[in-house]
């Protein structure tokens, strides 16, 4: 899943880095396909789903789980249209393994999708200052 978001510029100045932006977005997608809403929910998720990203996904998760201002800030910065791809990317991905099974649950879950009728297409919802936004 890690390498769907490795070509997402880093936003962040190089020697304040303590954490990994893929990791981060990782962390984010999992906790919001899991019901979480809010920067410490995923947070609280994050620390507390920790081996089984190290174990399962192979994150290494080198100085643990960031904090839900490092989380929230990280998010502010990246572009939106990198994220977009990166995250097309793995749910093509997911989609082509599981054909299509998965896919169909998580548009199933409103809190997570929403279509747009003036964009045409699928809006994933993520977390910015402690609410959900398309």
């Amino acid at each position: 899943m890690v390498q769907h978001f490795k070509g997402i510029s880093e936003p962040r100045q190089e020697w304040k880095i303590r954490y990994n932006l893929p990791e981060i977005i990782v962390m984010t997608i999992c906790a919001v396909i899991s019901g979480c809403e809010h920067w410490e929910e995923i947070v609280d998720f994050s620390r507390v789903k920790a081996s089984w990203f190290q174990e399962k996904l192979g994150l290494e998760l080198k100085n643990g789980v960031a904090s839900h201002d490092t989380f929230q800030r990280v998010f502010q910065l990246i572009r939106p249209e990198e994220l977009e791809a990166g995250f097309l990317s793995w749910v093509r991905s997911v989609a082509r393994i599981t054909e299509g099974e998965i896919i169909s649950r998580l548009l199933s879950k409103p809190k997570l999708f929403s279509f747009s009728p003036t964009k045409n297409r699928w809006c994933v919802r993520f977390c910015r200052r402690g609410k959900t936004k398309s």
